[in-house]
């Protein structure tokens, strides 16, 4: 659904997917979210949460939200570009 790049302040940057679980989980800690709000205006701060939800679930951050919020720069990836094509399709040459 969601790819993040992420950069933790002392450590080597890795990506996450948010996905449906992770959706569904923001989405549950509040009733009034809903996946739109990311579609049409994204906030910075959903969009962390959602890219820390992701990396709690894949186990590549162990720390809490308020520790990924501090210690984690993040962005999401365009699924059109080379670095999501190389990410999601690992048969791809150069991947």
């Amino acid at each position: 659904m969601i790819l993040f790049r992420c950069t933790p302040d002392d450590g080597e940057t890795f990506h996450v997917e948010a996905d449906s679980r992770d959706v569904y989980a923001w989405e549950s800690a509040d009733r009034r979210r809903h996946l739109g709000m990311i579609q049409s205006t994204p906030k910075m701060g959903d969009l962390g949460e959602l890219a820390w939800l992701a990396a709690k679930r894949t186990k590549v951050w162990t720390g809490d939200l308020d520790d990924f919020r501090r210690c984690v720069a993040f962005e999401p990836v365009d699924r059109e570009s080379e670095e999501a094509r190389d990410l999601l399709d690992p048969t791809r040459p150069g991947a």
